[in-house]
């Protein structure tokens, strides 16, 4: 389905917001754990170099494999340590992860050249809103329907109210939604 520029732009703009939250919870987190264990600031920063240091020298080596295995094991040693630090301060070792909404695009919308399933549901979603943004009625959900709306007196010739009549027609379409499949039945 083809959507306007501004169904795209407000999906977009969404995961953008996802990205930036999940990004920026990732970024205090780190700086907290930083504090409480300081030689883990240290080795993220050694890990870092390390791999800068096998760029560089890789580059101008006459023997990279052997360089790049050095480097390789000390990577290794320092994620291993990075990991024993975590676990011995009770942390599990994902913690340094970025935590994100969708764990198959990393919130970007997009799977190498294919679109991510996150991205196509919040363009339905925004598609919607934007046909519905025109409605003279505002969307109506359970939470907002009031029963004291309807009159607390006697259907004409039967015993039971019209709130009554209401309130079960009210939990019928409520039991109807909580158990609807979208397969044609209930």
């Amino acid at each position: 389905m083809a959507y306007s520029n501004e169904v795209f732009a407000a999906a977009m703009a969404r995961l953008e917001g996802r990205r930036q939250k999940a990004e920026a919870q990732n970024k205090l987190t780190r700086r907290e754990l930083y504090a409480k264990l300081p030689r883990l600031g240290e080795i993220e920063r050694e890990i870092s170099r390390t791999g800068l240091e096998a760029v560089r020298k890789v580059l101008g080596a006459p023997d990279p494999g052997r360089l790049i295995a050095r480097l390789q094991e000390k990577s290794l040693a320092l994620q291993a340590e990075r990991t024993e630090l975590l676990r011995s301060a009770r942390y599990p070792p994902e913690i340094l992860e970025v935590n994100y909404y969708c764990r198959d695009c990393h919130d970007t919308g997009f799977q190498g050249d294919r679109m991510c399933g996150c991205l196509r549901a919040l363009l339905r979603e925004e598609a919607c809103k934007a046909a519905n943004s025109g409605s003279p009625l505002p969307l109506s959900d359970f939470d907002s329907f009031d029963l004291t709306y309807y009159p607390d007196t006697p259907l004409k010739g039967q015993s039971v109210t019209v709130r009554d009549y209401m309130g079960r027609a009210f939990s019928y379409c409520q039991n109807y939604a909580g158990h609807f499949t979208g397969t044609g039945g209930s």
